[in-house]
């Protein structure tokens, strides 16, 4: 058997093997912010199919943190039922639970309602998605969304979930903070890598506060980004030898271009620097990205990765583990799809049959 599906101990968890379902939006929410039928359902044959650990798509934790509508929540005390019921299916699954909690910043796409919103961010920009400008964030703001994340990760013990993440990546709020092509600030919250790093640093210390010395949380970050990648790279390190600082129990290394690098069919991208923090510090590191079969996975375990994670392969064959387990591949050709298919012809992948062939 394969090293992926070898049992692997972390600071607090114990996990069956190494492969991990990374957090995936899919389509299955409702306006409401409720977990839907169908998320538990994916959830359900994801967990059941010899994977290690689920990371559930990201909740948000403040209303206008919601990146587009169809998005979980987890800032209100009535979204703690549906959740549980998420926490309780993956585990009997054989899985570990973890929630990733995020504010999408100014990165929000239109839905209903979502022009009545302040949306905020680093700087006032209007960004990619264009529902309008956001805030540039003052204290109070940041005050406000601190709370959010710390109150969502309490609901999320509260839940059963066996840990949570912080989403730094993937151009959301505290990723906005982190990426100097965006956060251009003259303040003590810009200027310098350090000055980036201060809100998510006050939102992870908080956090840590709230939720005890043992639990276990986890965080998701870019390695590289859009301008002066180059230059970039000392602040990722920076970064981790930071983050490394906060007892997490994983960091997770992806990159803001993981489409395009998926196109042109790279393998285990991002590893590179993800190898290089691991070797610096003590906190173990897992990656992101353009893996779909067992040597693959092998290249970033001998690299000094600790797990393995993948995530359009969950979405074309959420059984996945089970066919690695058994020595197939991916069947995934990273085409990306799956972020405008459903609502084109009602599937999540080219893979899966047209909803009238069914």
């Amino acid at each position: 058997m394969s090293k992926v599906f070898e049992e692997v101990h972390l600071k607090h968890l114990t996990l069956k093997n190494r492969l991990v379902r990374s957090a995936t939006q899919d389509p299955f929410g409702g306006p409401e912010g409720f977990v839907s039928d169908k998320q538990k359902e994916l959830y359900r044959t994801i967990a059941n199919n010899n994977v290690g650990m689920v990371i559930t798509a990201h909740a948000c934790v403040t209303p206008e943190g919601n990146v587009g509508g169809g998005q979980n929540g987890i800032y209100d005390d009535k979204f703690i039922a549906g959740q549980s019921e998420v926490a309780s299916i993956i585990k009997a699954g054989g899985a570990a639970a973890v929630m990733q909690i995020s504010h999408a910043g100014g990165n929000v796409m239109p839905y209903p309602g979502s022009d009545q919103l302040t949306l905020l961010a680093p700087v006032e920009k209007v960004f990619a998605k264009g529902v309008q400008a956001a805030k540039a964030m003052d204290k109070d703001d940041m005050e406000y969304v601190k709370n959010g994340f710390v109150e969502g990760a309490k609901r999320a013990m509260q839940a059963g979930f066996d840990g949570i993440q912080i989403h730094l990546a993937h151009g959301y709020l505290l990723s906005q903070f982190l990426n100097p092509c965006i956060n251009t600030r003259e303040d003590e919250y810009g200027v310098n890598a350090e000055g980036r790093f201060r809100f998510p640093k006050e939102v992870l210390t908080a956090v840590r506060e709230a939720v005890g010395p043992d639990y276990p949380i986890f965080v998701k970050i870019n390695s590289n980004c859009e301008e002066n990648d180059e230059a970039f790279e000392q602040d990722f390190m920076y970064y981790m030898s930071e983050l490394d600082k906060f007892g997490l129990e994983g960091i997770e290394v992806s990159g803001w271009n993981f489409t395009p690098l998926g196109r042109s069919g790279a393998r285990d991208y991002f590893l590179e620097r993800a190898s290089k923090a691991a070797a610096a510090i003590n906190t173990p590191v897992f990656l992101i990205g353009g893996m779909r079969n067992l040597d693959d996975m092998q290249r970033a375990l001998d690299a000094g990765m600790v797990l393995c994670s993948m995530s359009r392969p969950f979405i074309a064959e959420p059984d996945i583990g089970t066919k690695l387990a058994n020595g197939e591949e991916s069947r995934c050709t990273s085409c990306s799809k799956c972020f405008y298919l459903i609502h084109k012809e009602g599937r999540r992948c080219i893979l899966h049959p047209m909803p009238e062939q069914k």
